[in-house]
């Protein structure tokens, strides 16, 4: 069926299909130590395409077509002698200026690569997680790039205690980035082994919760071949799901358990008092623990009332309708609105088309999780898209696209998890103006509806996430229990206005386990809450001027890099999420779309 044909929605199912997971949408699977050399990449981009601009166009891109691009696993051994002669030639401080320059930009030519055969790699895994080769390869990363990290650290130290810091700075690096480290290094031998343990138990719960089994009618059968059976009833739906979580809270639980302790060593490793204080450092955040914990307590007063009130009046049965939506309907679709779009968005897609920069089939061996990652040596994002066949997979495209624009304008610079989380969110609203000349009314209306549904579930569910993570990273050592984080979800559910939507007594205290961000991003989540205030805000600019909300999108997404998150947003004429009154401002935006 062609999407651009439907004109009314599919009936309210008798019951339930394949689980939905909340979008989780991420950019790259953000690892702890991954800013120690980015910097350096940016410079040699400039120095090989002769100075970067964000709106350079296609003309000094290296992309290829997807398919072609070419998987080689590092030489481990070539690697590490290449940072080692680097580190001898500055610190010996013998050979020529020039020559020491040389040796460092050989290693900054290797790391841009080695980055990208690990996201190939992870892309890869990703797209089969049957595939043998690449979970092989997987592992081959999670061991080797925390031994990478700490070599780069060892070239950073000698190049920041050389009397020709501030030359390399301007040559091989960028202004500053040396200064931390001219008293020593951070990354120790037990660092390197505790971030190589944290890996391994993201990868093997990645694995593992992608083609889940349950024991059903005697036999052990993956979980979603049972939840897509056309024939299942809500029932049986609920007790599988039941079943599920007796079965994978214990194992899922106890990984998290270990990954919550290692990360505590971590962060104590490196001279934090916590690993939330370490979490928020390394994500580039302009903002504190505090300040979190006061936007989420205002945002939890307007926004838990609302979501009460809208369930009460029916408003989420919207989310049992469905409308059929193939991978050839929503290319088309996503096609469609980003032309409306114009301008750089539809030169953006039209690039990302061309090199098939993207995956949005429906396929059971996929990870379950949507998420772009940046492609280094071919100056290219790639989408992965955990897609179901329905209308919920536009948004979802929508999403990622945006983080897909957010990268290919920046070049795969990190801009911190809100603005990134920004670009995407903010994408989603934007979508929506273009959808009324695209589809019929009724579709229109239901992808409509359930995206100002799910921002209200911004704020309740991550909400929710964020203060089960939050109060867990604050236990001590020893209380980092099961049982304990067990209880935590529970309690955190009930403050967000969740016991009273549970299909069963207990549900939120065991369901939690089914967050990836939980494991492979801890303390990511509360930049979907931060960012999505944001993007409300693009929102209701589009409502009532919608070419001047994409203007204000563009203009944003080309970040001032000397600028914080809140800065730019008041840049661009947006108020920062912490501003006072925020919350109630953003809540009423919603509310006015389902009660005016």
């Amino acid at each position: 069926m062609d999407f651009n044909e439907m004109t009314g929605v599919i009936d309210s199912p008798e019951t339930p299909k394949k689980k939905r997971r909340f979008p989780v949408g991420t950019v790259l699977l953000i690892l702890a130590l991954i800013g120690i050399a980015v910097g350096a990449y940016f410079l040699m981009v400039s120095l090989l395409s002769g100075g970067m601009s964000s709106c350079d166009g296609f003309g000094i891109r290296s992309t290829v077509p997807f398919e072609e691009m070419e998987y080689v696993r590092p030489d481990k051994e070539a690697v590490f002698k290449t940072i080692d002669d680097a580190v001898k030639s500055v610190t010996a401080d013998e050979d020529s200026y020039a020559d020491q320059v040389k040796l460092i930009r050989d290693y900054i030519i290797n790391d841009y690569t080695i980055y990208t055969m690990n996201t190939l790699a992870m892309i890869r895994n990703s797209l089969d997680t049957t595939d043998e080769f690449y979970m092989e390869e997987m592992n081959f990363f999670a061991e080797f790039m925390p031994l990478y990290y700490q070599k780069e650290e060892e070239l950073s130290v000698a190049c920041a205690q050389s009397k020709h810091m501030e030359d390399f700075e301007e040559d091989c690096y960028t202004p500053g980035y040396l200064e931390p480290y001219k008293y020593g290094g951070t990354i120790t031998d037990e660092s390197v082994e505790l971030a190589q343990h944290t890996e391994e138990l993201s990868l093997d719960y990645l694995t593992e919760a992608a083609i889940p089994t349950v024991m059903w009618n005697g036999e052990e059968t993956p979980l979603y071949d049972l939840i897509g059976d056309p024939e299942i009833t809500g029932e049986e739906y609920y007790k599988l799901l039941k079943v599920f979580y007796d079965k994978y809270n214990p194992i899922f639980g106890e990984m998290y358990v270990d990954l919550v302790k290692s990360n505590m060593m971590l962060a104590e490793e490196y001279g934090y008092d916590s690993f939330i204080d370490y979490a928020y450092e390394n994500y580039y955040r302009d903002y504190t623990p505090a300040e979190a914990a006061k936007f989420m307590e205002e945002a939890r007063e307007y926004y838990v009332p609302l979501f009460q009130k809208l369930n009460e009046d029916g408003h989420y049965d919207a989310q049992y309708d469905y409308a059929e939506c193939s991978e050839e309907d929503l290319v088309w679709l996503l096609k469609s609105v980003t032309r409306k779009l114009g301008g750089k968005i539809s030169s953006v897609y039209r690039y990302m088309e061309k090199y098939g920069l993207y995956d949005f089939s429906v396929s059971d061996v996929k990870e379950p999780m949507s998420y772009t990652s940046y492609l280094y040596d071919y100056d290219a994002p790639f989408i992965i898209l955990d897609a179901v066949g329905d209308d919920t997979d536009f948004i979802g495209a929508v999403h990622e696209f945006g983080h897909f624009v957010d990268n290919y304008l920046n070049y795969g610079r990190d801009s911190g998890l809100d603005c990134s989380e920004t670009a995407s969110q903010g994408m989603e609203y934007l979508s929506l103006s273009c959808l009324d000349s695209v589809l019929g009314d009724d579709t229109r209306d239901l992808i409509y509806t359930k995206k100002l549904l799910d921002s209200v579930d911004v704020f309740i569910y991550q909400g929710y996430y964020n203060a089960l993570e939050t109060k867990v990273y604050s236990l001590d050592y020893e209380d980092v229990t099961l049982e304990n984080i067990n209880r935590i979800a529970g309690e955190c559910a009930e403050e967000f206005g969740l016991k009273d939507m549970e299909p069963w007594e207990g549900y939120y205290s065991v369901s939690w386990v089914d967050v990836p961000h939980l494991y492979d991003s801890p303390l990511y989540i509360i930049s979907y809450c931060v960012s999505c205030d944001a993007a409300l805000q693009i929102y209701e600019m589009s409502v009532d001027s919608p070419k001047e909300a994409v203007k204000t999108y563009c203009d944003l997404v080309d970040w001032d890099w000397d600028m914080t998150f809140e800065e730019n947003l008041e840049r661009v004429g947006l108020e920062s999420p912490f501003a006072q009154g925020r919350a109630e401002k953003s809540a009423k935006i919603i509310e006015e779309y389902f009660y005016s």
